[in-house]
């Protein structure tokens, strides 16, 4: 496997976590009542979670492979 499909397939498990990450933080918040700092910890997952999602996206839009798809 060459880099770029590496670099795709690493863009595909991103997205799947960043969902992931934020299904396991919509349960603390609808089922319970955090805290200031519970509720800072789970929205800074979600936020790193999709943060580092973004950049897997654009790894995936710069990646040689992406135009050889199309």
């Amino acid at each position: 496997m060459d880099l770029a499909e590496q670099v795709l397939g690493g863009d595909i498990e991103l997205d799947l976590q960043r969902a992931e990450c934020e299904e396991r933080a919509e349960a603390p918040l609808a089922l319970q009542a955090p805290v200031a700092h519970e509720l800072r910890l789970v929205l800074a997952a979600v936020y790193c979670a999709d943060r580092l999602e973004r950049m897997g996206d654009l790894a995936a839009r710069t990646s040689p492979a992406d135009s050889v798809d199309e």
